[in-house]
């Protein structure tokens, strides 16, 4: 992953940690889908040292957040979220 400097910057200057949002419905909201999110943000934290967040909207309960913060290097961190959350269901 590459993006510009700044007008200016440094383009070896470090970057500012992202944040990794993930959006999905779920058929219930309910504990066994509770618990799913909750093993991937352990397996997530033990292999990335990036904790997790689970948000809901206040008007559809069944359309939830992941939000993965700070995240260093964004390139490398959503192929390995991605291959933990087929591993966690």
């Amino acid at each position: 992953m590459s993006a510009a400097a700044p007008a200016g910057g440094d383009p070896r200057a470090p970057r500012a940690a992202a944040s990794v949002y993930v959006y999905y419905r779920v058929t219930a909201a309910g504990a066994p889908a509770r618990a799913a999110v909750a093993a991937l943000f352990a397996a997530v934290a033990s292999a990335t040292g990036v904790t997790g967040r689970l948000l809901a909207r206040c008007d559809d309960a069944t359309t939830w957040m992941e939000v993965y913060e700070p995240v260093a290097d964004a390139g490398a961190f959503v192929p390995r979220l991605a291959a933990l959350a087929r591993t966690h269901g």
